[in-house]
């Protein structure tokens, strides 16, 4: 339910984005491969404001077109992104007119029945999302990643819940950016003949998140390393070592909900 291609674009400023490496590498029938190996029954790629790779396999009849589209609070620095499943190239045009107004977006995709799911709400895409930015976006969309293969329980155990506190859908995806970790966080639903079946369970609440989850950044950290090192002779051993141990920019961590569900949600996130 989430996971990249060769097609998506640069996005944040990362060592290995700022020299113009690209957000991944992963052609995209290589991931349609790798997710079915791994036994899942439907498969779509969710490229960042893009449907180009998804394109390239959407004659699968177990494929669907989706995109992670980024939208901003309307006259705000702050993004949000938003996983736009089951679309067609109409559907991409209209939501990236809108983007510069999640509001719109919201109104877009309920009107076209179209399944769409806050991804990673707890990780700062722009600016920090405020208090009052997250109960709008669980106002306005449904279903939100509540487990990340990316990311790990520090930001995953606060989307869960969040989500509890306001109702609705949580779902899981991998956010694979390397070709390694797609099929390993996943969406579960009962048995469906076809990706408008399983969506429409998603829709009605019937989803389970599945699958690991944990921390991506010695992954980057290295990504950023072996692309370093790949620059004209001592340049790229100097600038592989210094990316190797410098730290890496982590989203800082929101509370995780205590054992005892009974507490004040406010004490968990914020409500």
């Amino acid at each position: 339910m989430h996971c990249h291609s060769a097609a998506s674009r640069l996005t944040k400023p990362e060592v290995r984005k700022a020299i113009f490496f690209g957000e991944c590498a992963t052609e995209p029938e290589a991931i349609y491969e790798l997710a079915k190996r791994r036994g899942m029954d439907f498969v779509t790629i969710t490229d960042h404001d893009t449907i180009a790779g998804a394109e390239r396999v959407a004659h699968r009849p177990d494929f669907f077109v989706s995109e992670e589209l980024t939208a901003r609070f309307a006259g705000e620095p702050r993004e949000v992104h938003v996983l736009c499943y089951g679309i067609d190239p109409d559907d991409h045009a209209r939501l990236q007119e809108r983007a510069g107004d999640v509001e719109a977006v919201a109104e877009y995709v309920h009107s076209r029945e179209i399944l769409a799911a806050v991804a990673h709400p707890f990780w700062e895409v722009e600016e920090p999302l405020t208090l009052g930015h997250r109960k709008r976006l669980a106002e306005l969309f449904g279903v939100w990643e509540v487990r990340s293969g990316y990311f790990g329980t520090e930001l995953n155990a606060p989307a869960v819940a969040f989500r509890e506190a306001c109702g609705g859908v949580g779902i899981a995806g991998s956010d694979d950016h390397g070709g390694v970790h797609a099929g390993l966080t996943y969406t579960e639903t009962p048995a469906a003949e076809s990706p408008e079946q399983f969506l429409g369970h998603v829709r009605a609440g019937l989803a389970t998140p599945k699958g690991e989850q944990g921390n991506r950044w010695k992954l980057a950290q290295a990504t950023a390393a072996i692309g370093l090192r790949s620059l004209p002779g001592g340049l790229g051993r100097a600038a592989g070592a210094l990316a190797s141990r410098a730290p890496r920019v982590r989203p800082k961590p929101a509370p995780a909900p205590t054992a005892a569900i009974d507490e004040p949600l406010a004490d968990v996130v914020g409500l």
